[in-house]
């Protein structure tokens, strides 16, 4: 509050001024305001927590993506004969992404399970299939009560699997199972088996996004399941084809209509055009008169993607047949959404146009195109009544599964194309770091290299005995300096191969002079005196590479064969055979050997094997000998015993 007077001539007030402000908002508001900004740095700081466990999700996420590329592609097409060593190989590459025990794959027949596919992580290791294999669905609660609400089965310790379900308890902990995934094996609508992941130590946390993609690994296995089932139906059926000349006709007609959609189905046409195309020859080859072509959204409303009539005339009557009121056709595709399956109406009665009496019949098929269990598209195609059009439930049974595929397929392209965008961003941003990195590190190395060079000179002048304890610290610290330039070199040398960079001179060399010339080289620098020798066979004959990339390779296989040899003091051995078209070599060593389970990952950058820790290396020559043996169109093998010996085998084209 404040206030003034003021005052006549004779100094009497005349007028008194005042004012009260409250201040109150004011103090609340800084309040508030305060607040407000301690609650924003709270936001902040659990934001930056957010976006940190995301990066780490989104590493995971693209090794995921990855995983499921390559599954993919290699699931994708393989016919029914390959089926199971395809399947094996993608178990294989589940566990060793998951670092799980073991994988699986059980598939119901008749109520039945069987054990079709098992990949165990360790040898001799207890196997699902002795324990499962051939029991009865129904007497497993647990997992009949899952697969069939199409559910997926998470259990973190099977030690706390609740009473009721004692049999699966008991036959988990037999196969040496902790904690295991089971993800359901669908078909359009029936339960085929399902995919299980299986620890023996631990329990790994699956976050909901790895469930997602861990269920789209589940629908590829069903796919590929369900087609090498129809191939081996189709295979059957032709194999039972009677001699009579009804049925061959109309199993001739019936396969060359499937053959042809099948063809659509491992072509490059747009889905749009497939879908366009396939109804096309349904009608044609079923000797059919008209079709319609819709799809169904996401909330089931219908849409007419294309009419196929002969006539101007008959697309029109058609296009008012649909729109008209209460029509059998849309009762027909309704019907179709609800039961997601083929529907044969036979001698359907239609009157195009409501002010005339004529009416028409027809016998019309609806074939349901299914993605993840939802009806996408519906071919409504009319046939003459009672002909011997393609009105077999179990043909359109199979067009329906082929073209889904096709549609699912061209899904899974797009989604595996966005992948492989993602994961070529990374690799070149990889790449690009190395190559930054390393040439940063080379000149503070050179730096040291220099000063310590420099120390030394300096320390001729001090005392003998400081000296000499001088010397042993600054040539360890010119011994580092020299590994870490090894590996900035390997490293860059790396960067620049997967850059594809890297220039390759080829020409004709007499291959024996040039592994001669290695190994004097070599073998002088020996300092227990071992000796690397060559035995050849066949006609010698010159070869085209490029030396000094040949040379580099073939150094650092030999160079590896006396390192990881020495404690035995044998020599290695290397052996030159001469054939028609190619001329292989072969670097062996009796050392320590690789283990049985680390040869996949050998050609892995900064990749060891475990039984060499004792000995240095960075884990990039071997990664670079073979992208330099590649570079010359030749192949680069290893087979190893474990204590036994090592043979690394290089092909050349002669």
């Amino acid at each position: 509050a404040r206030g003034s007077a003021k005052k006549e001539e004779s100094d009497k007030y005349e007028r008194l001024t005042g004012t009260h402000i409250d201040l109150s908002d004011k103090y609340k508001a800084q309040d508030e305001v305060k607040k407000l900004n301690e609650e924003l740095e709270e936001r902040v700081e659990r934001r930056t927590q957010a976006l940190k466990l995301l990066n780490i999700q989104l590493i995971q996420r693209n090794k995921f993506e990855h995983l499921i590329s390559k599954i993919s592609s290699e699931l994708i097409g393989t016919n029914a004969e390959k089926l199971d060593i395809q399947i094996n190989q993608s178990l294989n590459d589940i566990n060793e992404f998951s670092s799980a025990s073991k994988s699986f794959i059980f598939q119901f027949n008749n109520g039945e399970i069987n054990v079709s596919n098992e990949i165990n992580s360790k040898e001799n290791e207890t196997n699902v299939f002795s324990n499962f294999n051939g029991l009865q669905i129904s007497s497993l609660a647990l997992i009949k009560q899952k697969i069939e609400n199409n559910e997926i089965l998470i259990i973190k310790d099977v030690n706390n699997i609740t009473e009721g379900f004692e049999l699966e308890k008991k036959l988990f902990i037999q196969s040496k199972i902790s904690s295991l995934l089971l993800i359901p094996l669908r078909t359009q609508s029936d339960s085929i088996g399902c995919f299980g992941i299986a620890f023996n130590t631990q329990s790994r946390e699956w976050n909901q996004e790895d469930i997602s993609l861990l269920k789209f690994i589940g629908e590829i296995f069903s796919n590929a399941i369900l087609r090498s089932k129809n191939e081996t139906k189709i295979i059957e059926r032709e194999k039972s084809l009677s001699n009579a000349n009804t049925i061959i006709l109309d199993t001739e007609k019936k396969t060359k209509l499937l053959q042809s959609i099948a063809s659509i189905a491992n072509s490059p046409l747009r889905i749009d055009e497939a879908l366009i195309l396939s109804h096309k020859i349904i009608i044609n080859q079923g000797s059919g008169i008209s079709g319609i072509l819709v799809e169904v959204s996401d909330k089931n409303e219908i849409e007419i993607k294309n009419i196929i009539t002969v006539t101007e005339k008959e697309k029109e009557n058609l296009r008012l047949l649909y729109n008209s009121k209460n029509n059998k056709l849309e009762k027909i595709i309704n019907e179709t959404i609800q039961n997601k399956k083929v529907i044969i109406e036979r001698n359907i009665e239609v009157n195009y146009n409501i002010n005339t009496i004529l009416t028409y019949s027809f016998d019309v098929t609806s074939i349901p195109i299914l993605v993840k269990n939802q009806v996408k598209h519906i071919f409504i195609s009319l046939f003459p009544p009672n002909d011997n059009g393609i009105t077999d439930i179990n043909v359109l049974a199979e067009i329906s599964r082929e073209i889904s595929f096709v549609v699912e397929r061209d899904i899974i392209k797009q989604e595996l194309n966005k992948s492989l965008v993602k994961e070529q961003e990374l690799s070149e941003l990889k790449s690009q770091f190395i190559a930054m990195a390393s040439h940063q590190f080379r000149t503070p190395l050179a730096i040291i290299q220099s000063n310590i060079e420099l120390f030394q000179m300096l320390a001729e002048q001090i005392d003998s005995n400081i000296k000499s304890k001088f010397d042993l610290v600054s040539i360890r610290i010119q011994e580092e300096v020299v590994k870490l330039t090894s590996l900035m070199n390997d490293v860059l040398l790396l960067g620049k191969l997967n850059a594809n960079a890297q220039n390759v001179k080829i020409k004709k060399y007499d291959l024996k002079n040039v592994i001669d010339r290695s190994l004097n080289k070599l073998n002088q620098l020996q300092k227990d005196n071992r000796s690397c020798k060559t035995t050849i066979n066949g006609i010698p004959k010159d070869i085209v590479i490029d030396e000094e990339l040949f040379d580099h390779a073939f150094s650092n296989l030999v160079e590896n064969a006396f390192k990881y040899s020495r404690e035995i003091n044998r020599s290695p051995e290397v052996e030159l055979l001469y054939k028609e078209k190619k001329v292989i070599i072969r670097v062996i060593d009796y050392g320590r050997g690789i283990p049985k389970e680390n040869i996949s990952n050998l050609f892995q950058p900064f990749f060891r094997a475990n039984n060499t820790t004792d000995i240095e290396g960075t884990g990039l020559g071997l990664v670079v000998c073979k992208k330099y043996i590649q570079l010359q169109n030749g192949t680069l093998k290893v087979e190893s015993i474990q204590n036994q010996k090592t043979i690394f085998t290089i092909e050349m084209p002669a």
